[in-house]
């Protein structure tokens, strides 16, 4: 007869070979290396300090720009003001000196014979008033064609010439009063 005992169980090869013993864990890396940790460490401190200083350079840029534009803006202004007042001045200076000329200037009336004539048809003839103290002056220079005469009504660098019914004016105080006039639609 046989004997009957225990069952028989099978042993799973693992607990017979090694028991049940926990797996082996995974060495640990090998130490990081210092120099690369410095030239990592170097590079990333490298690349944020150039991203700074392009910032702070364009912000720079940026700050002179828009202060270069303020100080050209008011230069311009000051040019301008400048300029006007310096038109405005000259033009007090000849309006004083046109009032206080007591003498006539023969080189002026000259200049403003001609002007008249030049503004004239080249084949006009007529009269040219002028002030009675500066018909002396053009005595025997009379223009071709034309007839000189004296006229109190007008100032002394005043010339009008009459041509029929059309008449052209030439004077200092004319000229003056373009020039304020030009000066004025400058500004």
């Amino acid at each position: 007869m046989s004997e009957a005992g225990p069952p028989v169980r099978p042993v799973p090869l693992r607990l017979f070979l090694g028991g049940d013993a926990p797996p082996a864990e995974p060495p640990p890396p090998p130490p990081p290396d210092p120099e690369a940790l410095f030239r990592d460490g170097f590079e990333a401190g490298v690349a944020a300090a150039r991203a700074e200083a392009e910032a702070a350079l364009a912000a720079a840029e940026e700050r002179h720009r828009l202060e270069r534009a303020a100080a050209d803006a008011a230069a311009a202004a000051l040019l301008d003001s400048l300029t006007d007042a310096l038109a405005e001045t000259a033009l007090a200076v000849a309006r004083a000196v046109l009032a206080g000329e007591p003498a006539v200037r023969p080189e002026l009336v000259r200049r403003l014979v001609a002007d008249v004539l030049a503004a004239a048809p080249a084949e006009a003839r007529g009269r040219l008033h002028l002030h009675p103290e500066a018909l002396p002056h053009l005595a025997g220079a009379e223009p071709p064609g034309w007839v000189l005469l004296g006229d109190p009504t007008l100032d002394r660098h005043e010339v009008r010439a009459e041509l029929g019914s059309r008449q052209i004016l030439a004077s200092l105080a004319e000229r003056l009063a373009h020039a304020a006039g030009e000066l004025a639609g400058r500004a």
